[in-house]
C-alpha cells in the first residue's frame, strides 16, 4: 500500500502531502511493530527520499509505546501519538 502511494504521489508538493504509516494501529507486539515501521520507512525511502512520514507507535498510537520506540535515523519523520486520559475521566463520571 505505501509503495503504491509513494509512487503515485512522488511528484506532489512536499509541503502539501505527508504519508502516515497507520492511524490507530491496533494492538501489536511493540518489537514487531518497530521492525515493521523500519521496513516501511526503508521501502518508501527507496522511491522518495524527502517526503515527510508520520510514524506511529503500536497499541493505538500509545504515548507510552512511542516513548519506547527507537528513533528512526531520518530527518523527515514526525512521530504521532494519541492520549486518551480525559476520556477515562469522562467515562468514569458517566458510569458513577
Amino acid at each position: 500500500m505505501w509503495l503504491k502511494l509513494t509512487k503515485r504521489y512522488k511528484k506532489a508538493d512536499y509541503n502539501n502531502l505527508f504519508i502516515e504509516d497507520y492511524n490507530e494501529l491496533p494492538h501489536i507486539n511493540p518489537k514487531l511493530w518497530k521492525v515493521a515501521a523500519y521496513n516501511i520507512v526503508t521501502l518508501i525511502r527507496r522511491f522518495d527520499k524527502q517526503r515527510t512520514l508520520i510514524v506511529s507507535a503500536s497499541n493505538y498510537n500509545s504515548i507510552y509505546e512511542l516513548s519506547r520506540l527507537a528513533r528512526l535515523a531520518d530527518d523527515h519523520i514526525i512521530c504521532t501519538f494519541h492520549f486518551y486520559e480525559p476520556f477515562f475521566l469522562f467515562t468514569r463520571a458517566q458510569a458513577g
